[in-house]
This record gives structure tokens, C-alpha cells and sequence, in this order.
């Protein structure tokens, strides 16, 4: 059993200011990371090894949906066990407020939102319910989503990039493997039914990300034939998904998802 977690900080600037022209992705990286290092070499050099597979997302600076003009939201995700642990044991417990530094600006933690889950209880939830799964399922990218696809970067959601690269997420952090015809399925039998996005450009500044290019907005999936065995997986992907981001640079922040209800 494989345990993901998602905390959500609420910050409050220190001193007067407003978000610079280049990324907020890549300075929360660089903390995340330090605090990282800080509370644990051995699992910082084993988490940022070359050969390992991305275990963690970390959010650009977000406006919540509050009156408080000055208030930001940063989220970060843990995908390994001694991760999720260190962050849950040993760096969350004192992270409210006290400051933290992003770059050159500075905030105070006001509040810390945690959630957890395991690859068993979104496999129990999604394929061993009796209940029947739904065709459809929308996806809305909160920050611009991109792939790597062809050698170049591929602004868009289609079927097979986003649940495709959930499956290769999913298979190589989690103890419960998914078959990999869930590739094929979703390249197959599921289909775009309506969208709205818009393309956005991400400026990293100086660090060796560049300049990206991805999308935002709304994606519709429906699932147009196929076995309902599939279906339940896409959904667990899907679920999956607000824990692992979708498609590339998911560790400073771009394809940050959520699912939403589906209507009627």
C-alpha cells in the first residue's frame, strides 16, 4: 500500500507585495525541497536522483476564493511513504505561524489543510464499488498542463497523454499495479466531448525550465465503448490525478487538476 498526501498552506505576505513577472512554481520548489534536505538528507538524495520517478508536486502561489486580498494558498503533494511521513511528522507539525521564504518575498503560515489517501482505497473506491462508474468525467486544470510528446512540448489534454501518463505515474510509485492496456483503452475507447482552455505562456525566469507553454481551463472525457472494468480504472486515475498533476513540470506546479462533478 502506497500512502499519497496533499497539504495545503494559507500564507499571508510579511511585508507589502505583489507576485513578480516570472513563475512562483520554481522558488516553492526550492523550499519544498530545503525543508526537504533540512529534516532529511538520505530522503532528499533519494527523491531528487536521477533515476527517480517524480514523487512529489509542489503548487505555484494561488489567490484563494476569500475576501482577504493579501492571502495565498501554496499546496504540495507526497507521493512516497517516507516522504509523506517526514512532511507529516516532522515539518508540518511547525509550520504554523512561522515564515516562510519563497524567493525573495517572505510569508506567514496562517493555517495548514492536510488530506491522505492510499492506491487501496482509490482501487477499493472506484473498481470495487457496486456502484456503476459514469461515461463521462471533466478535468479542470487549474495550471497550464503540457506534455512531452514528439520532442516538444504539447499544450493539450488528449486522452491518451493524460490518462497514459497517469498510468505510467500510478505503476511506478504505487505497490497495487494497473494493467497497462489502460494505455491502449484510453487511446481507444474514450473521446473528448466538449472543452474550454486556453493556452498560457510560463515564464521560469533564470532557472533551466525556460519558458513553457501550456494549457488551463475545462476537459470533458467520455467513455464511448469499451468494458466497465476500464471505466473504473479511468475514474481511479482520475481520483489519482489531484494527488500526482498531470503531464510534465508537475514539481513546479504546472498540471494542477482537480475533477469536477458531473452534471445531472
Amino acid at each position: 500500500m502506497t500512502v499519497f498526501s496533499r497539504a495545503q498552506l494559507s500564507l499571508h505576505p510579511l511585508q507589502p507585495s505583489r507576485q513578480g513577472p516570472h513563475w512562483s512554481g520554481v522558488p516553492a520548489r526550492a523550499w519544498f525541497l530545503d525543508m526537504t534536505r533540512a529534516a532529511s538528507p538520505e530522503i532528499f538524495a533519494r527523491i531528487t536522483a536521477d533515476n527517480q520517478p517524480a514523487c512529489y508536486t509542489v503548487s505555484p502561489l494561488q489567490k484563494p476564493a476569500v475576501a482577504d486580498p493579501a492571502a495565498f494558498t501554496l499546496a504540495f503533494t507526497t507521493l512516497d511513504d517516507d516522504l509523506t511521513d517526514l512532511w507529516a511528522t516532522r515539518i508540518l507539525p511547525v509550520l504554523p505561524g512561522a515564515g516562510i521564504t519563497l524567493g525573495e518575498k517572505s510569508y506567514g503560515v496562517v493555517t495548514v489543510e492536510t488530506e491522505t489517501t492510499t492506491d487501496a482505497d482509490l482501487i477499493q473506491q472506484h473498481t470495487l464499488s457496486a456502484e456503476l462508474p459514469q461515461r463521462g468525467l471533466t478535468l479542470r486544470f487549474r495550471t497550464p498542463v503540457t506534455f512531452h510528446s514528439g520532442g516538444s512540448q504539447f499544450p493539450f489534454p488528449t486522452p491518451d497523454l493524460v490518462f497514459g501518463g497517469l498510468l505510467d505515474r500510478w505503476n511506478s510509485l504505487c505497490d497495487i499495479q494497473l494493467h497497462p492496456d489502460t494505455r491502449t483503452f484510453a487511446r481507444e475507447c474514450i473521446r473528448i466531448s466538449r472543452y474550454r482552455m486556453e493556452s498560457r505562456r510560463v515564464d521560469t525566469g533564470d532557472s533551466p525550465y525556460g519558458v513553457l507553454t501550456g494549457g488551463t481551463g475545462d476537459c470533458r472525457y467520455v467513455v464511448w465503448r469499451g468494458d466497465e472494468y476500464w471505466q473504473r480504472v479511468v475514474h481511479a486515475l482520475a481520483a489519482f490525478s489531484r494527488f500526482a498533476g498531470v503531464g510534465a513540470r508537475t514539481s513546479i506546479g504546472m498540471g494542477q487538476v482537480e475533477v469536477l462533478p458531473e452534471r445531472g
